[in-house]
């Protein structure tokens, strides 16, 4: 019976009986507990049903990690694993919500285990499993279906730490990094949450020609394209478009502020604790230089800098403020805009590579068979 199918089934029938007849899940113990629309029980899950399962109700989990998964494994494989009382959790309709790891540990060890399953929760209940470092807003970003998750979770950090004022550094009560909920709701923002679908798409949209991984990052470049964007949207895609690629216009100087920023990133320590700040200082001085010139040569200008004082404190505390571009940029740079270059294209293409990235992603998280068969001879060393 195919995917679509074992779903149809019990998207009409719902019931228990459909659920174990396709996972192949062995009922032990004394029958089943309802509590609401939850049923609770013991059952006996071989490798067959585990793989059964993460292969056909496993459409929408987070990205299996080795280690836990070997972790576990070993314990089944030396028979030094104890039932917790956590249970294996789906939906109503039998999607997985919790217990990927365990089942994709029952397929590499080849041994059957016995557990606690919940069958009926709310698949929104994944929120609050493995809170802490076990489970990251990445990992909730991708149960959500977003592409690019690390991308988009350190892109919400940097916009809620510039909500925050805590940009440049520590320098408000606020914590660095926002909660789960805080980050959940920027995301979800009706005015921020398409700009950020937006920003994605544009970085992602370089495809293979993204060259400066080391430079600069997606997540911060996004960042820079969100508030950038909004000053003129022109500018933005050539000086960007110039800072990934590396291009310099034709007629352009060689040392015009582009090629000026781009040197200057590559010379920032990758061991600066302050790194992403001084890197987004000298893109927004790098911005504000190529607001006044264009393309013109302008030698060396000046970044602000951050200097610690006691040890902790420091002198800058604002960012510098975003220029508008001459009247003599924004020309050339709409004539390059309408001439050079087509910012639809770029974001189709990262729309396009969204949907590839997330096929390919739920394709891992399904195919159990070739993780097993990187992770089981580890298990007889």
């Amino acid at each position: 019976m195919t995917t679509t199918r074992r779903h149809e089934v019990l998207n009409e029938a719902g019931t228990i009986k459909d659920f174990l007849e396709l996972t192949g899940i062995k009922p032990v113990g004394e029958g089943v507990t309802r509590k609401g629309p939850m049923l609770t029980f013991f059952g006996r899950i071989s490798p067959t049903a585990a793989a059964e399962i993460l292969g056909s109700f496993n459409d929408h989990n987070r990205v299996r990690r080795d280690g836990a998964t070997l972790e576990y494994a070993q314990s089944i494989h030396d028979k030094d694993w104890e039932d917790t009382g956590i249970p294996v959790l789906f939906d109503e309709h039998g999607q997985l919500v919790d217990g990927q790891h365990r089942l994709a540990a029952c397929v590499i060890a080849k041994k059957s285990i016995t557990t606690l399953i919940v069958f009926g929760v709310d698949f929104s209940s994944y929120r609050a499993i493995d809170r802490g470092k076990k489970r990251k807003l990445s990992d909730d970003l991708h149960t959500d279906g977003h592409a690019w998750a690390p991308d988009r979770a350190k892109l919400i950090s940097f916009l809620y730490r510039e909500r925050t004022g805590n940009l440049i550094a520590k320098l408000t009560a606020y914590p660095l990094n926002p909660s789960q909920g805080d980050a959940l709701t920027i995301d979800s923002e009706d005015s921020l949450g398409p700009q950020i679908d937006q920003s994605l798409h544009f970085v992602y949209g370089y495809g293979r020609t993204w060259h400066p991984r080391k430079m600069i990052s997606r997540a911060l470049t996004a960042y820079l394209f969100i508030k950038l964007n909004a000053i003129h949207q022109p500018a933005a895609c050539q000086y960007l478009h110039q800072l990934i690629t590396g291009t310099i216009p034709e007629g352009a100087a060689a040392d015009n502020p582009v090629t000026n920023v781009r040197n200057r990133l590559l010379d920032v320590d990758t061991k600066d604790k302050l790194k992403a700040a001084r890197k987004l200082l000298i893109l927004i001085a790098g911005w504000n230089r190529f607001c006044a010139y264009g393309n013109r040569a302008v030698g060396t200008f000046i970044v602000p800098k951050l200097h610690k004082q006691n040890g902790m404190d420091l002198k800058l505390t604002e960012l510098p403020a975003l220029k508008k571009p001459s009247r003599k940029v924004q020309q050339s740079t709409i004539e390059w805009f309408n001439d050079k270059f087509s910012l639809e294209s770029t974001l189709i293409s990262g729309s396009n590579s969204a949907e590839k990235f997330l096929e390919r992603s739920q394709a891992r998280s399904k195919d159990v068979t070739t993780q097993a068969g990187r992770l089981r001879p580890k298990l007889e060393h």
